[in-house]
């Protein structure tokens, strides 16, 4: 009586389809969103009443049932679009004797999706634009900066030459984001081709975690590392250390003085797991939402700490594309505000003999 009651009041095409396509039952809303009377469905066939066509099209889930697929599939049709589901109705013997099947109208979510990827798309070219623009500029300035400091810096008092070298730290500070937005736009259009080779991981997180020592040492933080030597990877040397050093960075920034920082690393059947753990500031469950997502930038406070990135919240954005590229994951955990955090990365491996 239930299924009964739900087929007479649903609010999407709702119908009993027979294992050869053929119409058995259509529910009222059904009849309505079509535009057609019940008696213009029962015993025709589903594909040629509801498609126009000769044959069941690709997205017909009964279709996709039948060839042994999952019975969901999403069709276009005259610039709408609809998620199309059907579930076997299977009797005593395990033979399939029908299908409940559902047709729901999804064209305004769709277009909104559509809508969404264009400005997302409109926006990547403006900021490649913006960024190609200000290169040129920026050039400049820092090459004059850099010619007084090294030329005629003796020659500067020192709130003169103070000023200067504050002008050369803003230009390396601007032209690190100019970088980091034209990286984000080239892996995001997948436009760039790792340049993969044989490495030992190991070295180079002992390589990176070793030039960032003396960052470590300013907070008085201690640092393990307990990884294997046997971490002979197939990667992009560069792309891998950008992501070493952004978990380690980030790391070191958002761990108050006096804290922990360990690198580990997991050797599993068919992927490296590297983590990176801190007794940070940690993050907030919304902080953890957006924390990989484009422009993620987040202000984090806590345990005495209140940091905001000069970044565009790109760093992770970055670091996740590149893992993914490589065939990896990454992921992260906090168990919330002054209780730390662990980054974790994942690469494809297997034993090199």
């Amino acid at each position: 009586m239930e299924l009964e009651a739900l087929f007479n009041v649903g609010l999407d095409v709702m119908m009993l389809i027979s294992p050869d396509f053929e119409i058995l039952r259509i529910n009222p809303a059904g009849c309505k969103i079509v535009g057609k009377k019940e008696e213009d469905f029962i015993g025709k066939i589903c594909y040629e009443v509801m498609h126009g066509m000769d044959q069941p099209i690709d997205g017909c889930p009964c279709r996709k049932i039948k060839l042994g697929e999952a019975g969901v599939g999403e069709i276009s049709q005259g610039g709408m679009y609809f998620i199309a589901t059907a579930s076997p109705i299977i009797n005593d013997n395990n033979e399939i004797t029908g299908f409940a099947h559902t047709i729901k109208n999804i064209t305004e979510r769709k277009n909104a999706e559509i809508e969404v990827k264009k400005i997302d798309e409109l926006k990547s070219v403006l900021l490649k634009s913006i960024t190609h623009e200000l290169k040129t500029p920026l050039s400049v300035i820092k090459g004059f900066t850099d010619l007084l400091i090294n030329n005629h810096g003796s020659k500067l008092d020192m709130g003169m030459k103070n000023i200067v070298l504050e002008i050369s730290n803003g230009c390396n500070r601007l032209e690190k984001l100019v970088g980091s937005i034209l990286e984000a736009s080239r892996l995001k259009s997948a436009k760039i081709q790792l340049e993969l080779t044989k490495t030992n991981l190991a070295s180079l997180i002992r390589e990176v975690t070793k030039g960032l020592e003396g960052f470590a040492r300013t907070r008085n933080l201690e640092v393990e590392i307990d990884i294997s030597d046997e971490l002979i990877v197939i990667i992009d040397v560069e792309r891998i250390i950008d992501v070493i050093g952004n978990l380690f960075t980030n790391a070191i920034k958002y761990t108050p003085p006096n804290g922990k920082i360990k690198i580990q690393s997991e050797i599993k059947e068919e992927e490296i797991v590297i983590s990176v753990k801190d007794t940070g500031i940690g993050f907030t469950e919304a902080q953890k939402e957006i924390v990989f997502k484009e422009f993620g930038k987040i202000k984090r406070n806590g345990q005495g700490l209140d940091v905001t990135s000069n970044g565009f919240g790109l760093g992770l954005y970055i670091s996740k594309k590149i893992i993914e590229m490589h065939g990896g994951r990454i992921w992260m955990e906090s168990e919330g505000l002054n209780n730390g955090s662990a980054f974790f990365f994942s690469l494809p491996f297997k034993k090199i003999k």
